[in-house]
């Protein structure tokens, strides 16, 4: 090697350290110089915000069948309730009847003026339900045309499988104003001695099955009968036949 210069002092270039891969770990830092390698933390930083756990089908599925199950047993009771309180409609029938009077007019037009005492039997076939009768009134009509007016009944409750009677007097000789042909196949019926009459009770109805309560609902009944009166004739007369009377709640 050649001789310095002086005031120089000669050195070697410097040496170039050069990183040795198998010298670090995979994170970047050194091993350690005893020859052990580095460990670093492998404890997972804590999430500051975790998202909940996507729910799983399998408890979907079974609150499903759940809820389905609780629903048709519901349904299940309310039917097996229904078919043993389902109340039945009340039985109306007439007894008795007895014509207080009975006239017609034709002066200053057509008239007719009735009473009549009518006894109703009214029947419940329930025995699990208790029925009350509300507003209830009842009139009497010839060939589909009143000829007395509506006369107000009392307010009724019956217990189940009970009966009550009924005799209200119906009409108190006011007069109708009728038709022409009313008048006329009155006054032939009456000389025949056959009167046909309708008898139409008219009110609202509620059922009581059990320890349930109903809705008021309408009541319509009719009761076709056939008397054997004559004119002029007042007092009790024979109703022929089983009077016939349909209920319509």
């Amino acid at each position: 090697m050649a001789d310095c210069p002086e005031r120089c002092h000669c050195s070697s270039p410097p040496k170039m350290h050069h990183h040795d891969p198998n010298l670090y770990h995979q994170d970047g830092k050194p091993y350690h110089h005893e020859g052990k390698p580095y460990h670093p933390d492998t404890k997972p930083l804590p999430r500051r915000h975790q998202e909940p756990p996507a729910p799983s089908s399998s408890g979907t599925a079974r609150l499903c069948v759940l809820l389905v199950g609780f629903f048709v047993l519901l349904g299940i009771i309310a039917l097996i309730l229904y078919l043993v309180y389902r109340p039945s409609h009340p039985h109306f029938s007439v007894t008795s009847l007895s014509i207080l009077s009975l006239s017609n007019t034709t002066i200053p037009f057509n008239t007719i003026s009735t009473s009549a005492q009518v006894t109703i039997l009214i029947r419940n076939p329930n025995k699990r339900s208790s029925i009350s009768y509300d507003s209830l009134s009842a009139f009497l009509s010839y060939r589909n045309q009143a000829i007395t007016y509506s006369t107000q009944l009392p307010a009724l409750a019956q217990e189940p499988g009970g009966a009550l009677a009924l005799s209200p007097v119906v009409g108190e000789c006011a007069a109708i104003p009728v038709s022409y042909d009313v008048m006329e196949g009155l006054m032939t019926d009456e000389m025949y001695g056959l009167v046909g009459l309708r008898l139409v009770v008219q009110g609202r109805i509620r059922f009581h099955p059990g320890p349930f309560y109903g809705r008021w609902g309408t009541l319509y009944v009719r009761c076709d009968m056939l008397v054997a009166a004559r004119k002029g004739f007042t007092g009790q007369v024979p109703v022929l036949g089983n009077p016939n009377c349909y209920v319509d709640p």
